[in-house]
């Protein structure tokens, strides 16, 4: 007979199935008997993808056990502590999304599935436009609605990333909320590999759906559950359709005449390039970039090389990870390189007590030809689930054949002197090297262990001469110079990580030991005189072992929303550098530091706050500690200092970020204080006449300089800034803004007197993005500066500075497309002549046709207005330089374009 006290029991799961009916069981029959457990995978249902951060309880009676799921949206559990219960309660919760809860049978090894939906009541979002939701945030992810932001037909994911409040992308890279991106993934998966930039321009913005950011531990793990190390931060593009392949191929020319402005020449150019790349889920990624031109390179729309070159090159990598497995990848480039390039400089120098008036001018010319392949592969395997093996290796070689030529003129109180000088050098270099990494984890607690041992070898030789051609001078210095070196770099390190109280506070001690030894030879004949150049010849060998030993501390959360983590760090460096010529002796160094750290991270909902404070040391290099003299200027004279002390530099910083979703915007505030002891600092030693220098065995032309490094006081730097994005829906744009504060204190030497810098900056930065119509889009950058200048206290000049730059897009007629291009930068000091400006406006015409406009006809004009100014002024310490760089000037070319799919 039936018993009536089941009948409520009989109900609740009913109407439990009935309300949510997104829980389905699956039975495994890999594993049964002795440890039972309920494994939950959490999915989004709209979307198919698996959620991390879900909470996850089952409970009977008293006994409750609760997880969040992980990054594969699983959580496990072991039945054990419910003892010979025949069911248990799982409840599902997630922010934004409707409860789940489910009576689930104990049964051994069961599998279920929690199809989530989203709670329009718990979405803290903007409707922006329809029923259209901008963005949303579901614990630590920040999801974008792609369909509220507006996009120009055939634009790619990149300008979609533009728009989004939060996200910035510039040449440097992505970045959301002031965190750089590691990886693009699509759909969840890597399909990119690592290549962000064919991600941004290979996928369409029409076929976006969704964009989220969040942070995760690395996908290519080879212990999926090694969650111990530092998050990256992800966008992840869901598309509309399935997207598990993308191949393209751009082929392009191009041909004009453009005319210097400067130099008052007009001379034709032109170039062709082709760009193939190929990108499969779980296969081989291919990219392949070929090109040639004369004074012809690309780095942007309407826009041609700042210097001129005649330039061939071939580039080929191949890449293959697998996603949440052993990993294996191989990445091979080839570069072929021809190019040249000029430049001119004027360096103003204040009054000295070696001189009142003194001016050099400097004009370079150098063509140079270079091959560069490159070899890297990986393979990882995973030993018994807990132990994995990481090897890498690498291969290299590098040729470079170079021509310069430079022409130096230092005029001192009225008197000049002059220097001209050929090189020429051909070099080659040869690398490999090879790594191994052991992981093991000895329990489910996380307590782990790893070592690694790193090798790196480098082989260089090469050839060369150099003639010193000074009218002035009664015999020619003329040179052959040959160059052999060898490095070798190796490294030891392990560590331990031991689970203090539960998973959530962790030890962990680590060593590392570092060598690296080098031996250099550096022979120069004078051809003239028919002898070894003593200054210009070098035969030396150099050791450097650096021991480092580290403690720290880590706490998490259950929910990962707070971190903490405190090290402090030992760091003990010897060097010793054994010379044999031109002078025999031994040079022992040895430093030491001990460095703190702390780290601070929180993050809830749209809320998150980061502190850091570290210390570390700058040991000087090789160079500055080198006591002999290097006269391959014999104007610009250097020599290093073997008495030098190690810089230490202490970083405090915090962050702050907000974000709310009902305005679609987001706020920030960072500030930073930098403090460096010791700095080291150039010391410039004037000679008005020939001077002997008895220490270097060298007599120093009239009108030379000596540059040593010293150390000096302290510099200080505070940075703080304060920015806002957003998306308001009265306008359907995007605006961002920031208000940056700057200072900085610098000494540096004057002769021989110390003396400091300091400069206040304050700038404002304004950016906006139309987004109200797919037929025109304008953006509009500004930035405005003012600073001022002191030099021991007293106010040395104030400055100002505008750059503002307006662009502008329209498509007419489905196949006509229309663009513009102006920046304005002007800069005005109250320092008399100091001060100059720059207009450039660049207009094109495109025509694109045939299937699906794949072939675009494009006619461009450059510097519409001939202004551009390739002049720029830079103060320094104790001179202002002046310097002019070869550039397009006024031009104008006709381009085609045809891109296969």
């Amino acid at each position: 007979m039936f018993n009536r006290k089941y009948i409520p029991l009989l109900i609740f799961l009913f109407f439990s199935h009935l309300a949510f009916g997104q829980v389905a069981e699956k039975q495994s029959f890999l594993r049964t008997g002795a440890n039972p457990f309920i494994q939950v995978t959490v999915v989004d249902k709209e979307t198919g993808s698996r959620m991390e951060g879900a909470a996850v309880f089952l409970s009977y009676k008293t006994d409750t056990l609760k997880t969040v799921t992980n990054k594969n949206g699983a959580a496990t559990f072991a039945v054990h502590p419910f003892g010979k219960a025949d069911t248990v309660v799982v409840d599902i919760s997630f922010l934004g999304y409707k409860k789940i809860r489910h009576l689930q049978a104990v049964k051994p090894d069961t599998f279920l599935e929690a199809m989530m939906e989203e709670d329009p009541q718990q979405l803290n979002a903007i409707i922006v436009k329809d029923d259209h939701i901008a963005m949303v945030r579901h614990g630590d992810t920040t999801v974008y609605n792609a369909s509220a932001f507006t996009t120009m037909e055939g634009d790619r994911l990149v300008e979609l990333l533009k728009k989004l409040p939060g996200i910035t992308v510039s040449k440097s890279g992505v970045s959301a909320y002031g965190e750089p991106v590691s990886k693009i993934l699509i759909n969840g998966i890597m399909l990119f590999n690592s290549d962000i930039e064919a991600a941004l321009e290979m996928v369409e913005s029409e076929d976006v759906k969704k964009v989220r950011v969040y942070d995760e531990y690395a996908q290519d793990r080879l212990v999926e559950r090694d969650t111990l190390g530092r998050k990256e931060r992800v966008v992840d593009v869901e598309t509309k359709r399935p997207f598990t392949k993308a191949q393209e191929l751009v082929l392009l020319a191009l041909g004009g005449v453009y005319v210097d402005n400067n130099a008052d020449v007009a001379d034709g150019f032109g170039g062709a390039e082709a760009n193939w790349r190929s990108f499969e889920k779980d296969k081989p990624s291919y990219v392949l970039n070929a090109g040639l031109g004369h004074n012809y390179y690309t780095s942007g729309e309407n826009t041609i090389s700042r210097n001129p070159v005649d330039n061939a090159y071939a580039e080929f990598r191949v890449e293959n990870r697998k996603q949440f497995k052993s990993r294996m990848s191989h990445m091979l480039d080839i570069a072929l390189g021809k190019g040249s390039s000029e430049s001119f400089s004027t360096d103003v120098y204040s009054p000295t007590a070696s001189f009142q008036a003194r001016t050099d001018t400097q004009t370079d010319e150098s063509s140079n030809k270079t091959l560069q392949a490159q070899y890297m592969g990986s393979q990882g395997i995973t030993v018994k689930k807990n132990s994995s093996f990481d090897f890498r290796w690498n291969f290299s070689y590098s040729r470079n054949d170079r021509l310069s030529m430079s022409n130096m003129l230092a005029s001192t109180d009225g008197k000049d002197f002059v220097e001209n000088r050929r090189n020429s050098s051909l070099s080659d270099r040869y690398g490999f090297g090879a790594d191994v990494k052991f992981d093991h984890h000895f329990d489910k607690k996380g307590r782990k262990i790893s070592v690694g041992l790193d090798y790196q070898g480098h082989v260089g030789n090469g050839d060369g001469e150099r003639v010193d051609t000074m009218k002035t001078s009664t015999s020619k210095q003329w040179l052959t110079i040959g160059d052999d070196n060898r490095q070798n770099n190796f490294s030891f390190n392990a560590g331990y990580d031991e689970p203090l109280v539960g998973e959530n506070f962790r030890f962990n001690v680590s060593y590392r030991l570092e060598g690296d030894f080098s031996e250099t030879k550096k022979m120069a004949f004078d051809e003239l005189l028919k002898q070894t150049d003593v200054i210009n010849t070098q035969d030396f060998t150099y050791r450097n072992i650096n021991n480092t030993a580290s403690v720290g501390l880590r706490f998490n959360t259950a929910d990962r929303s707070l971190s903490i983590a405190a090290d402090a760090r030992y760091v003990r460096s010897d060097q010793l550098r054994d010379e044999r010529f031109p002078a025999s002796y031994t040079q022992p160094l040895a430093y030491e530091h001990l460095s703190p750290q702390l780290l601070l991270n929180y993050m809830k909902n749209a809320f998150s706050l980061n502190v850091s404070y570290s210390e570390m040391s700058i040991i000087p290099s090789l160079e500055q500690t080198r006591g002999v003299i290097d006269n391959s200027s014999t104007l610009y004279l250097s020599a290093g200092n073997p008495g030098l002390d190690a810089s230490t530099s202490r970083i405090a910083s915090v962050r702050l970020s907000l974000g709310s979703m009902r305005s679609a915007s987001s706020w920030s505030l960072s500030a930073s204080y930098t403090n460096d002891s010791d700095v080291i600092v150039r010391k410039t030693v004037y000679f008005g006449q020939d001077t002997y220098l008895p220490e270097y065995g060298y007599t120093a032309k009239a009108g030379s300089q000596l540059s040593t490094p010293v150390n000096v006081g302290n510099a200080s730097r505070v940075s703080a800034t304060v920015g806002w994005s957003g998306y308001p829906s009265a306008i359907k744009s995007s605006l961002y803004a920031d208000i940056h504060y700057g200072f900085s204190s610098r000494p540096f030497m004057y002769g021989d007197y110390l003396q400091k810098n300091a400069s206040h900056s304050l700038d404002l930065s304004l950016n906006f993005i139309s987004g109200f119509s797919r037929y025109f889009e304008l953006s509009v950058f500004s930035t405005t500066s003012i600073g001022r200048e002191l030099l021991d206290g007293s106010v040395l000049y104030d400055s100002f500075t505008e750059n503002l730059t307006v662009q502008a897009r329209g498509n007419f007629l489905k196949h006509f497309w229309v663009g513009t291009d102006f920046t304005y930068f002007v800069e005005r000091t109250t320092m008399e002549d100091l001060g100059y400006d720059r207009i450039k406006w660049d207009m094109s015409l495109t025509y694109k046709f045939g299937k699906k406009n794949r072939s675009e006809l494009t006619l461009a004009c450059i510097d519409i207005l001939n202004k551009v100014n390739s002049t720029e002024i830079n103060v320094y310490d104790n001179y202002i330089r002046t310097a002019y760089n070869t550039i397009f000037g006024r031009g104008i070319y006709l381009s085609f374009k045809y891109t296969f799919k």
